[in-house]
């Protein structure tokens, strides 16, 4: 990646210096062409790098000619506008015109030029035209996390992301380098293996995120589709959109693990008890059904292995809406995230907790929330019950987290192990050969129209690894995928869909980040904290079995 970063920079700093000496040489006295002059960058338009948390450049500032003019000294509008029309690729003859024909004494007639196109208009001789140089701001990495970075105006100010975050520092008298959480080696195998999930199951978009659990650092985040930041503007809106930050999401049965959690921290149930996934659960005029019914009594880690509806609402109408709602504002899933890169949107919650609400939101839908809001959610669940507080800026040391605990160690423990039976005991194509990991699948039904369809879905993972001292948290969705060439219509769960491509994504990223094999022993004590006893001995197995079917 450095090599890569290092031929481009090469480049334009041979292109561009090229032309200023062409421009210098030019410009000299006794050269045949007639002299025009060029100018120097204005100072307050420089901007400084952003960079990963590697050092690796993510945007740099270069010095680019550009063509001006100052109509004051322009003889024939239409003659000038016409000639310089020729010589400039993708020029209008009409908008030259009009900027020469305007009444201000500076304008820009080409943002972009060439040292072709300098030749020929220099041979113009024109008095009105000049070069002068500017500061462009360059992203080496094309759009490769486009929605993080952001991007700037044509006066290098930032108008989105990163850019727009640390804007005055980045444009400040000391222009010091940003260093970014992101990691550009992270990003890249995140970025791959998402594009290559929604290409295999034609899905409509795509979001993913790696965030450190310890921290809150986002160390990788992809939108897809997205957009070259050189060139925003031609980008669609939907493209333009960040999936991760400014939309929400009924996301189904991966919001599973926080209803267990906050039945377990409040008593409501304990790992032994029972719950009655039989037939369906009627509440009111609603009924409530699962995916794949067991149609018997399941204990609590088997309400999460076999992902179900009916007892995960069990558990909801157990601890009532007042204290499922108290849990979810500690959680911070009901106000929009504030951090660095802006604020989220915001938390679509009910309007009010009756029993239909809260036992439709344990089991992941009723409650719209970002994928931000949820990891961070996720990564406090599993380390020290504190929600974290997201962060672009890489951390030189692992902060102590803010505020009380929502979640006690005991529950924290619980989650661990239980996340991991949910992927060791489950269906779940999530595993990854030399790490325990834990997990939970989620596919949520949209809403059309005002009404959930059938085979229209948004499909998602997370994962959490090393599970028994979890470290990273990796989250995946996927909008309307559609089932693999080959592959039977209904395979569009989150266990076909998402979960193996969040399987390779954490076999890439692990060694990258110096993340350790994790250790075989270690599974005897998750399967403890999880509540088996006596716990079985367990296997690091490679990426899941295909041949299981695997759950929703």
């Amino acid at each position: 990646m450095n090599g890569r970063i290092l031929v481009l920079a090469a480049c334009f700093a041979g292109v561009f210096g090229a032309v200023g000496l062409r421009l210098v040489d030019l410009g000299l006295p006794g050269n045949d062409a007639p002299a025009q002059r060029f100018v120097a960058a204005a100072p307050e338009t420089a901007r400084a790098d952003l960079l990963d948390r590697e050092g690796r450049v993510l945007a740099t500032t270069v010095m680019a000619p550009r063509l001006v003019a100052d109509p004051r000294h322009v003889r024939d509008v239409q003659a000038e506008a016409q000639a310089l029309a020729a010589v400039l690729e993708g020029a209008s003859e009409a908008r030259l015109a009009r900027l020469l024909g305007s009444e201000r004494h500076h304008v820009v007639l080409a943002r972009e030029i060439g040292p072709r196109e300098i030749e020929a208009v220099r041979r113009l001789g024109l008095p009105a035209v000049s070069f002068e140089y500017h500061h462009v701001r360059l992203y080496p990495n094309g759009p490769l996390a486009a929605h993080v970075l952001g991007y700037v105006d044509v006066d290098n100010q930032g108008l989105s992301g990163a850019e727009r975050a640390f804007d005055a520092r980045l444009r400040g008298p000391d222009r010091e380098p940003v260093r970014l959480a992101l990691d550009l080696a992270v990003q890249m195998a995140i970025e791959e293996e998402l594009d290559r999930a929604i290409r295999r199951h034609r899905a409509k978009a795509g979001a993913a995120m790696v965030m450190d659990a310890r921290t809150g650092e986002l160390v990788a985040a992809a939108s897809l589709p997205s957009f070259d930041p050189h060139q925003p503007a031609r980008a669609d809106e939907d493209a333009r959109k960040d999936l991760n930050v400014t939309q929400t999401f009924e996301l189904g049965s991966v919001f599973k693990v926080l209803t267990v959690a906050v039945g377990l921290e409040k008593g409501a149930i304990g790992l032994h008890d029972q719950l009655d996934a039989r037939g369906s659960l009627r509440i009111g005029r609603q009924t409530i059904g699962d995916f794949r019914p067991r149609n018997r009594v399941l204990t609590v880690p088997e309400s999460l292995i076999h992902s179900s509806n009916i007892a995960n609402a069990r558990i909801g109408l157990k601890l009532g809406g007042e204290r499922y709602r108290e849990f979810v504002e500690a959680m911070g899933l009901t106000q929009p995230l504030v951090f660095e890169g802006g604020t989220t949107a915001r938390p679509q919650v009910p309007g009010r907790w009756s029993d239909i609400a809260v036992a439709t939101v344990a089991f992941g839908h009723g409650l719209a929330i970002t994928p931000l809001h949820y990891t961070a959610a996720v990564a406090g669940m599993l380390t020290d019950g504190r929600p974290r507080t997201p962060t672009l800026l890489a951390q030189d040391a692992i902060q102590e987290p803010e505020g009380e605990p929502v979640l006690s160690p005991r529950v924290v423990e619980a989650m661990r192990g239980l996340t991991w039976r949910t992927l060791h005991d489950g269906r779940s194509q999530g595993r990854v050969e030399g790490y325990w990991v834990g997990g939970k699948t989620g596919t949520a039904r949209k809403v059309v129209n005002g009404r959930y369809q059938t085979g229209v879905v948004r499909s998602s993972f997370v994962a959490a690894f090393p599970i028994d001292d979890p470290q990273y948290v990796v989250f995946a969705m996927l909008d309307e995928p559609k089932a693999a060439e080959g592959h039977p219509r209904d395979r569009i769960t989150a266990g076909w869909v998402t979960a193996p491509a969040v399987s390779r994504m954490v076999a890439r990223i692990g060694p990258i980040l110096g993340v350790a094999p994790s250790s075989p022993d270690a599974a005897t004590t998750l399967a403890v904290w999880s509540g088996q006893t006596p716990p079985v001995r367990a296997q690091l197995e490679g990426g899941a079995d295909a041949a299981r079917e695997p759950r929703g």
